[in-house]
């Protein structure tokens, strides 16, 4: 049973989920469709937020290398191989068969993964460098700072962030590891670091003025470097507001129950949108059956956590050891 102290982020993570399928439904890009380009400027940052937030300094202090790679792998890396296969199996079935595929394809295809599965390596890998942060007690305070002014930077002179123009840079992998790393470490520090305490109201103020602006942007442009920190500046206020004020959300046990079972619900999603794309041409009735289908898949997903294998292997709730994974809570 869930503790209610995390009621409030359950229900956070119900609403973000919904936002991110909604985000893939919705055609068109997202310099082009306003609904996606204002979805996409904060659901992932709000979704690292909550996972750094959950991570708490002691349990990182408390763990060794393998403990850690243990824990993450059982809860999100396994599901997430599972879940890369069939995709990887999927869109490259032709291939397989032909034996056209190189072992540099599934490298780069693991390096860069498709589609939504850059979010699980990438969690996992900032996690990582959060854990050896606190190991090598280096100055949080700084960190927080740098890697701010570090997604600025790179965002506003790289146009779609993924820079691979030489070997360095296409081995690093996705981008999105880096430079959205701020906000699942502003999660984390939110959590575990004394801060200066702000008034709701005047972050509520702050909020929507920065929203306004970043949804100004859509249709003015503001230069690279100013779009890129009025989006971060947007997003650090939101994230401020939230999670500091999350023990009042309450969307009902439905918007609950879809945040607890948010890792199978995003992780599998996207093959519903891939069926109905190719069956249905029409936008009308895809819009329409795409909706239908995924309330139906949503509830599937809840009713097949009752099932202990499916809820080990594909959800993540895999409890090992329980001793190791308490300390974590």
């Amino acid at each position: 049973m869930r503790s209610k102290y995390f009621s409030g982020i359950d229900s956070f993570k119900g609403i973000l989920i919904i936002l991110v399928i909604i985000g893939h439904v919705v055609l068109g890009n997202i310099e082009e469709n306003l609904a996606r380009y204002i979805i996409y400027k904060f659901h992932m940052p709000l979704f690292l937020a909550i996972t750094g937030y959950l991570i708490t300094f002691k349990s990182l202090k408390l763990l060794s290398l393998s403990d850690l790679v243990e824990k993450y792998f059982y809860r999100m890396l396994l599901p997430w191989i599972l879940a890369f296969i069939f995709f990887y199996v999927l869109r490259n079935f032709k291939y397989i068969i032909s034996s056209d595929l190189t072992l540099n394809d599934l490298i780069l295809s693991l390096l860069y993964p498709y589609y939504h599965l850059w979010y699980i390596p990438s969690v996992f890998v900032m996690v990582l460098l959060i854990w050896l942060l606190v190991k090598f007690k280096l100055s949080l305070k700084f960190i927080l700072v740098s890697s701010a002014v570090f997604t600025v930077i790179w965002l506003a002179t790289n146009e779609n962030g993924q820079n691979a123009s030489n070997i360095v840079f296409t081995i690093m992998g996705d981008k999105r590891t880096y430079y959205f790393f701020v906000y699942l470490f502003i999660g984390f520090y939110l959590r575990n670091i004394k801060y200066l305490q702000i008034s709701k109201q005047i972050c509520i103020t702050a909020t929507l003025f920065l929203g306004l602006f970043v949804f100004a942007d859509f249709f003015l442009n503001f230069s690279n470097y100013v779009s890129e920190t009025v989006e971060l500046s947007f997003n650090i206020s939101l994230i401020y507001l939230l999670l500091n004020y999350y023990k009042e959300i309450n969307f009902g046990e439905t918007i609950k129950n879809i945040g607890v079972n948010s890792l199978p619900i995003y992780l599998w999603h996207p093959l519903i949108i891939l069926v109905i794309e190719r069956v249905f041409q029409e936008t009308y009735l895809y819009y329409v059956l795409s909706s239908v289908i995924m309330v139906i898949f949503i509830y599937c997903v809840i009713y097949l956590k009752r099932f202990k294998i499916i809820n080990k292997f594909l959800f993540g709730n895999y409890n090992k050891n329980p001793e190791k994974i308490a300390v974590n809570e």
